[in-house]
Parts: structure tokens; sequence; C-alpha cells
């Protein structure tokens, strides 16, 4: 039971010591629950994944939505 595991937040917080993340550009995508459960713990975007093409998906759900 690490806090460094999914879906604790222990490795985000670890990166955001080392690096300055903003949270607003911030997601993950991931195509378990308990990554969705980790975006919402760590106050990101979280993409639920379950299509074959991960590029058409970014695309979709990332590039367009940014604009």
């Amino acid at each position: 039971k690490s806090n460094l595991r999914k879906p604790n937040i222990g490795m985000f917080l670890k990166a955001s010591k080392l690096w300055k993340i903003d949270k607003k550009k911030s997601f993950m995508i991931g195509d378990q629950i308990t990554d969705m459960e980790f975006a919402k713990k760590a106050k990101i975007n979280g993409y639920l994944y379950k299509q074959k093409n991960l590029y058409k998906f970014i695309k979709e759900k990332i590039i367009v939505n940014d604009k």
C-alpha cells in the first residue's frame, strides 16, 4: 500500500517538488478507473481511454478542447 501507487497521488506530489507543474495544463490519460481517481485526487483533468487509436483519442479529446 505505497502512496506512490495509483489511485494515490504520491508520485504526482513527488514530481511536483522536482518540477513546476501547471495543474490547469496537466492531464491524465488512463485505461482504468484508478487512473481517473488519481486525476480527481490530483485535481487535474482525467481522460478514460478505451479506444484502439491513441493518437485519434488525443486529437479528439485534448487537442480540440484546448483551442
